[in-house]
């Protein structure tokens, strides 16, 4: 019920089947904030999360499609029943410990950007321009928070 089609060509997700069905954790492999998404049963990596999800949750689970298996409802009604079941007893719940670490990330990223902007002379319309990762990363900050606050 969750899938969407987020034009990235992966299977995307707004939400989990379950609270329980995954786990998370933030990796800087990148140099940035990214929420790795592992299976919580044997620990195989699923994929990302990230937060330009549509609503309810405002993210996105990009999956490795490789590492999971789609089955019509029809096909497999005992699997579909079953889920549904395991949704019904364990929705998904947006933790703080999910949005609090990114949130802190972004939020240090854009003070960055903020305080060399402030420091620099300004000399030519190209020393603005640092003005735009610091509003990004403002707002990434934001949108986190106020997912806290929800």
């Amino acid at each position: 019920e969750t899938k969407y089609d987020s034009g990235t060509g992966w299977p995307s997700f707004y939400a989990p089947v379950t609270s329980s069905a995954i786990d998370l954790d933030t990796d800087f492999k990148l140099l940035f904030p990214r929420t790795e998404c592992s299976c919580s049963q044997c620990g195989g990596h699923l994929g990302h999360v990230f937060e330009d999800g549509p609503e309810p949750t405002g993210q996105r689970y990009c999956m490795n499609g490789a590492a999971m298996q789609f089955y019509p409802d029809a096909e497999r009604p005992e699997l579909a029943k079953t889920v549904m079941e395991q949704q019904r007893q364990d929705p998904f719940r947006l933790a703080p410990a999910q949005v609090v670490p990114g949130a802190i990330a972004n939020g240090l990223i854009s003070l960055f950007f903020l305080s060399s902007f402030l420091a620099s002379e300004k000399t030519t319309i190209i020393e603005y321009f640092i003005l735009l990762p610091a509003l990004f990363y403002g707002f990434m900050t934001a949108k986190s928070v106020s997912k806290m606050m929800k």
